[in-house]
């Protein structure tokens, strides 16, 4: 399953052509409401996520708070995201090594749930608002002289908080 919004259509219409090429059967959902998404995440034996370029690993702590093990590609921001080993798999751009992990995934049970608890538990303690607002102001305190803009970063970590104290 790919899940989607806004795609480059014609990078789409060239997997498409692909998946069919190839005998891929693959079910392509586009702009699936975030509720969609979790269903998808918890019905999902494992997410892959080998973006090209991507600063940050959003989509596998999308999956991760889901219980759902992240495979993801050793580059940019997934690091961030995903503990080698530990609540997923990073691995290098390589289609042998993607498909061994996958068989890995696919026959193994224990490890799937194993990584997809620790994953949970890992985006629980690591990945809340209150966790990424505290990030910020503690590394904007750090580096209160070198930026020139602190007073706007205080006030949008104060818009934050409240945000947050309104939804609980």
């Amino acid at each position: 399953m790919l899940c989607y919004k806004d795609a480059n259509r014609t990078y789409l219409e060239k997997l498409k052509r692909l998946s069919q090429i190839n005998k891929v059967n693959i079910e392509y959902v586009e702009g699936a409401s975030d509720s969609e998404v979790v269903e998808i995440y918890n019905k999902s034996l494992l997410a892959v996520y080998v973006p090209v370029r991507e600063p940050f690993g959003l989509v596998p702590l999308e999956a991760m708070s889901c219980g759902t093990p992240v495979v993801g590609i050793d580059e940019g921001g997934v690091p961030e995201t995903i503990l080698n080993k530990q609540t997923g798999f990073l691995i290098d751009r390589d289609v042998n090594e993607l498909s061994k992990i996958l068989d890995l995934f696919i026959n193994d049970d224990m490890l799937r749930n194993k990584l997809g608890k620790r994953g949970r538990a890992h985006v629980q303690e690591n990945w809340t608002w209150e966790m990424s607002i505290n990030t910020l102001e503690n590394r904007s305190e750090e580096h209160t002289s070198e930026l020139q803009s602190h007073s706007f970063i205080s006030y949008a970590v104060f818009c934050l908080k409240k945000k947050i104290q309104k939804h609980k």
